[in-house]
């Protein structure tokens, strides 16, 4: 499923929204938001959320609970590399830039 987006806010490191600006026939909207906030010197949270709205209206019912199936895995996929990503021996500080 291809998808284009647009950055509609950006508050690195924080925050960031998207919305969708092209995509497939079956979404009418398409947005989402990425907060990120530090629960302590090794802790971010990190939530991802979005918003889907599916056309036609008819197919609503069916077509929303399997995009959002979809969006659960893919922000499951994403979240477990970037933790793989961020407790990479090169972004861990060592000893002495936690103090």
């Amino acid at each position: 499923m291809g998808m284009r987006v647009a950055f509609v806010q950006l508050q690195p490191p924080t925050r960031a929204a998207v919305k969708m600006v092209q995509g497939p026939w079956f979404l009418e909207k398409f947005a989402g938001s990425w907060v990120f906030k530090a629960q302590s010197a090794d802790i971010t949270l990190a939530r991802f959320r979005y918003t889907v709205v599916a056309r036609p209206g008819l197919l609503r019912g069916l077509i929303e609970p399997l995009a959002a199936l979809y969006f659960s895995r893919v922000v499951e996929k994403r979240l477990a590399g970037l933790k793989a990503f961020c407790e990479r021996p090169a972004c861990l500080p060592t000893s002495h830039e936690r103090a």
